[in-house]
């Protein structure tokens, strides 16, 4: 099952189960009241108290189902876009080769990625979280084009970390890079 899915289901089920307990126990204090029979101005029967006590409780279960509704829509739309911002890791596999130190300064990080749909994906992006003593950077790089079970290697360099903060005015200093997600 997709955790997308999955936590949509919890996320529903936890939000409405406050609002369910209400309900079935407000259904048995209900059953168990008693009536009115004796009033001090006599200007209301008892008819009319049970019509009013009955359109607060209808008015009451409508809200309750109104509410019970309009979390299950959140529910259900926080599930699509979990679904939809994980979606790269379903459809790509990801493996990290390894760091290879270079001679004209900085080194490349290697990658194998793989296309694991029928899909044909076009103007495939990496993105990368470079975390930094003096800020964060957000690096996108173009990986290419992907076609069904396709799979490529793909090399990232880290002087394009630095020239990324040196255009944001950001010092590197024990900067660590990672492969954040892949978008197209």
């Amino acid at each position: 099952m997709p955790i997308g899915l999955l936590s949509f289901i919890i996320i529903t089920v936890l939000l409405s189960l406050p609002f369910i307990i209400i309900y079935i126990h407000s259904r048995k204090k209900r059953s168990t009241g008693s009536t009115l029979t004796e009033f001090d101005s006599g200007e209301r029967s008892e008819k009319t108290i049970h019509f009013s006590m009955r359109k607060k409780r209808k008015l009451g279960v409508k809200g309750l189902v109104v509410l019970c509704a309009l979390l299950a829509v959140v529910g259900i739309t926080i599930g699509i876009i979990m679904y939809n911002l994980t979606a790269w890791k379903r459809d790509f596999e990801i493996q990290y080769i390894g760091y290879e130190d270079t001679n004209y300064g900085g080194g490349t990080y290697s990658y194998v990625i793989k296309n694991r749909t029928n899909n044909t994906y076009k103007n495939v992006k990496a993105v990368f979280h470079v975390s930094n003593i003096y800020g964060d950077l957000f690096i996108e790089d173009y990986v290419g084009s992907f076609k069904q079970g396709e799979e490529k290697e793909y090399n990232f360099c880290f002087n394009k970390v630095e020239k990324e903060a040196d255009k944001k005015g950001i010092k590197l200093l024990m900067a660590s890079v990672d492969l954040e997600k892949l978008t197209w």
